[in-house]
């Protein structure tokens, strides 16, 4: 099995430092650094959160069919049948907020992702490039651990919009506090 060790992130950490010294190379203020060091810390536990462990011992997981669903809120009902309501709504909205920051800070570094019509496709590509790599992991190893989900990806998609809408607030408070 391999797990997301300190190896993998200093590895991913040093990919998102190249993002950063780019942004500094093109004299962005320090605001939008920090904001680009957030975006990368964010990056670096989301790969190890979305994509890790990689199992590929067949001892360890028991091998079966490749597990996935293609029917929208099937497997939030699921929730609901199996588990107790907080327990439910626990999953949903962690699977929602752990998307909060793709919708919220591009628009915070960059001009261009403040539109929604840049960012909708950005948070969109996202959540489906995770889960074609979840679907890949799974087809490479051969041993089914990951359950491809298009409610994975409609409820990134809606924590990303959340940010989205808090970015929004964040400017809208920003913008009436400098008018003072």
């Amino acid at each position: 099995m391999i797990t997301y060790s300190y190896v993998y992130r200093i590895i991913t950490a040093l990919v998102c430092l190249i993002f950063i010294l780019r942004m500094v190379y093109q004299h962005r203020g320090p605001a939008a650094i920090v904001l680009a060091c957030a975006l990368s810390v964010y990056a670096v536990e989301a790969v190890g959160t979305f994509l890790f462990p990689i199992v590929y011992d067949p001892h360890v997981m028991k091998i079966g069919p490749l597990k996935y669903n293609y029917i929208p809120f099937s497997s939030i009902a699921e929730y609901f049948s199996r588990f107790s309501a907080p327990a439910a709504w626990k999953q949903i909205f962690r699977k929602t907020l752990i998307f909060l920051p793709v919708g919220l800070l591009p628009p915070l570094i960059s001009e261009k992702y403040r539109y929604k019509k840049e960012l909708f496709p950005l948070i969109f590509i996202t959540s489906l490039c995770i889960e074609m790599a979840q679907l890949a992991e799974c087809m490479i190893t051969q041993i089914p651990y990951r359950v491809i989900d298009i409610d994975d990806i409609i409820l990134s998609f809606i924590g990303g919009v959340l940010g989205y809408l808090l970015f929004l607030f964040i400017r809208t408070v920003f913008r009436s506090v400098s008018e003072r």
